[in-house]
Parts: structure tokens; sequence; C-alpha cells
């Protein structure tokens, strides 16, 4: 099984599409969406979102993660809009 979750994520980052850096800290409000060539987005190091700034994450997003052990740190606020239909996936 652990074999099948590896190759899976590393077919998603051996295609072809665009993908969106992100990591360091939000300084202002930030969408994430799903329209355009910003999705997926790829942490290339932790995300910190600090007092009185938001993230919103749209559904439909799809947020990979690079090698390291990275994370979403939020003092601020997060709003994932995820649904049955667009989830936001991870």
């Amino acid at each position: 099984m652990l074999s099948f979750i590896i190759i899976f994520f590393a077919s998603l980052l051996s295609r072809s599409e665009p993908l969106t850096n992100v990591g360091g800290i939000i300084l202002q409000d930030t969408t994430w969406s799903s329209v355009g060539n910003a999705n997926p987005y790829y942490l290339i190091s932790d995300v910190y979102v600090p007092r009185n700034v938001t993230l919103i994450i749209r559904p439909g997003v799809r947020i990979l993660f690079n090698n390291g052990d990275f994370e979403i740190l939020v003092k601020g606020f997060l709003q994932v809009n995820g649904n049955a239909l667009n989830p936001v996936l991870l």
C-alpha cells in the first residue's frame, strides 16, 4: 500500500502541468484558487499565516508537499472551501 501511495504522488509531480511554488510568510489576505494556471500549489517550505491575515483555499485546489516535512502554520485565519464535488486535496 505504501508503494502505491508513493507512486501515486510521484506521478502527480511528474506531470507537465505548471506548479505554483508556495512557502514562507503570507503577509496579506490571500486566496488559492483552482482557476487558471496557479493550481496545484506546491509547498517548498513551511507556510505561515500570521495574526490578522486570512488564507482562503477554494474548492478544487490541490496542495502538494515537497519531499520535506513542511506545514501550514496558522495564527490568523484559514478558510477551506472544499465540497463533495470539488474537494481540496492534500
